[in-house]
């Protein structure tokens, strides 16, 4: 029984590790996409709403296309700020800007909403207030 006890707190303490690292890495990840990147099109083919493990968020899937050669990503977003109707209606089948880095293409990540923009270093543009009035927060 005793054993039993150990071998189960060694398997927790191994679960939280690997969590924490988990988080660092995509932590590390996304700071590198900020710190050095470039501007895409990216072309929206699927998404998925909800479900297990994901419950509040929409992952939005799409291709982009650097030096002749496809990469794809995903790019998660909470409900809370848009829809899976809005997604489906005016996102899905669109090209629309992304960003990547040109070390490793395949890190890339979608910008859609405002705070993408935002969070990247550039303003909104003009070519994308259609889809203004369709995000539930501006």
């Amino acid at each position: 029984m005793m054993r039993l006890k150990k071998i189960n707190t060694v398997l927790g303490l191994m679960l939280i590790v690997l969590c924490i690292a988990a988080g660092t890495w995509g932590i590390i990840r996304q700071k590198t996409l900020k710190n050095k990147h470039k501007v895409c099109v990216a072309y929206v083919y699927k998404y998925t709403a909800g479900g297990r493990g994901n419950a509040g968020g929409i992952w939005i899937d799409y291709i982009i296309e650097v030096n002749g050669k496809t990469y794809s990503g995903s790019s998660l977003y909470r409900m809370s700020d848009v829809s899976s109707s809005t997604v489906e209606r005016y996102v899905l089948h669109k090209t629309l800007p992304a960003i990547y880095n040109p070390a490793n293409p395949s890190l890339s990540s979608l910008m859609i909403i405002p705070r993408d923009f935002n969070n990247n270093g550039y303003t909104f543009p003009d070519s994308l207030s259609w889809l203004l009035p369709y995000f539930k927060q501006q």
